[in-house]
């Protein structure tokens, strides 16, 4: 039995390593109110993400943005991904080359690595 375990253990942590042949750590990010795109030949770990409104006009989830409320969101490939409280709860977030990340209206930035891919 010990020996199964041991085999077993083996293959999985020889095929882990293997797992991550193809990246190369590049740059960590922090990108800024913009829209920005990953480039080709790249991938994005995104760490955290904080989107900043208007505390004085705002509720917890929902902040006014051009005398409208809007929920806080962020833009990934045109799809909304919304924010409970003022962070994304599903970190690490990947994104591959050619992702648009972006928000509507508000103050935000993300924090994240960038990996080259190699082959």
């Amino acid at each position: 039995m010990k020996y199964i375990c041991l085999i077993a253990s083996f293959i999985v942590f020889t095929g882990a390593s293997y797992a991550q042949d193809n990246l190369k750590f590049s740059r960590v990010i922090w990108v800024k109110d913009s829209t920005y795109t990953v480039p080709t030949g790249k991938v994005w770990k995104m760490e955290s993400l904080f989107i900043q409104i208007n505390k004085e006009n705002s509720r917890e989830l929902i902040g006014i943005c051009n005398g409208q409320n809007k929920f806080l969101s962020v833009i990934i490939n045109g799809g909304f991904y919304f924010v409970e409280g003022r962070e994304l709860k599903s970190f690490p977030f990947w994104l591959p080359a050619g992702t648009k990340i972006s928000s509507s209206c508000y103050s935000w930035w993300v924090t994240g690595v960038e990996y080259t891919i190699t082959n």
